[in-house]
């Protein structure tokens, strides 16, 4: 007999409360089989994520003909946005493993060019994982500054999906391809040019000429570029603070992050957020999954 394996909900806010002030909203952590299946006539209250992990779902969104068909595999990312009728399944006979977040704002995903109803791989869902469980972790223990730090897992989500995703960047050889993937994919870790060379299978002198052919930048200069420009879609996209942004992106505090932006972008951080337009909130009730 088919049974539902786990489905569990972690809101980041107080069972019972109005919505927190934060992007993220709830994170469920789903492993399902044929007898899963959800329907939401009216749509959800607000956005959500599928972060399919492995295996094989199924999502149709919309009403009457007027409706998309999904079939989201392992490394998947589906956004759906809020009053869209919406039913999802488990494929008979098959397996799905998934995250699903609740958020409250859709403009930090169109910021970085993660459209809604659009499948969007990625190369490698490892990197989602970790930061899933650790958006559950925060939500579970609940220390200071809990929900800063939850919007920050969930935001380096969003961007180092778009980062990954097929055709984001140009095609690099195959030694290459490999070291720069995982720069994208680890860009908040402590990057060191002995893992890179290491990492390449090459030699010191052969990995430093490849890579500079690849990219047209020195390891450092290039992971200092991505951290950059990361930075400039966190700033455009969110309202996370300066000191949230410097710890994301590993740097030693607030001071170097901001001196590392204006020598890299002609303006500190402040000035460059006030150039675009602010991202704005619209929390709406709770709803489950």
């Amino acid at each position: 007999m088919s049974t539902t394996f786990l489905n569990l909900s972690y809101p980041v806010g107080d069972e019972g409360a109005s919505a927190p002030g934060g992007l993220v909203h709830s994170l469920w952590k789903v492993d399902v089989d044929g007898s899963y299946e959800v329907f939401h006539p009216r749509g959800f209250s607000r956005p959500g994520l599928f972060i399919t992990r492995d295996g094989e779902g199924e999502v149709i969104c919309g009403a009457d003909k007027d409706w998309c068909h999904f079939l989201p595999a392992g490394n998947t990312l589906l956004a759906v946005d809020g009053g869209i009728p919406c039913r999802y399944r488990c494929r008979p006979g098959r397996r799905w493993r998934f995250y699903f977040a609740h958020f409250n704002d859709m403009a930090p995903l169109a910021g970085i060019g993660l459209q809604a109803l659009r499948l969007h791989s990625v190369t490698d869902s490892s990197y989602a994982e970790r930061l899933c469980e650790s958006i559950i972790a925060e939500s579970l223990t609940r220390e200071e500054g809990y929900l800063e730090q939850i919007d920050a897992l969930f935001m380096q989500l969003l961007v180092t999906s778009r980062r990954m995703s097929p055709g984001a960047g140009r095609e690099r050889g195959s030694a290459m391809k490999k070291v720069v993937h995982w720069i994208h994919a680890d860009f908040d870790r402590d990057v060191r040019v002995e893992t890179l060379v290491a990492m390449s299978g090459l030699n010191r002198t052969d990995f430093f000429r490849g890579f500079r052919e690849e990219t047209g930048m020195s390891p450092r200069a290039y992971v200092n570029d991505v951290r950059m420009r990361s930075a400039r879609l966190i700033l455009e996209s969110s309202n996370m603070k300066n000191a949230e942004i410097a710890a994301l992106l590993r740097f030693c505090d607030e001071y170097h992050f901001s001196k590392a932006f204006a020598r890299a972008c002609g303006m500190p951080p402040s000035r460059y957020r006030a150039t675009r337009s602010p991202r704005g909130s619209s929390p709406a009730t709770s709803r489950g999954t």
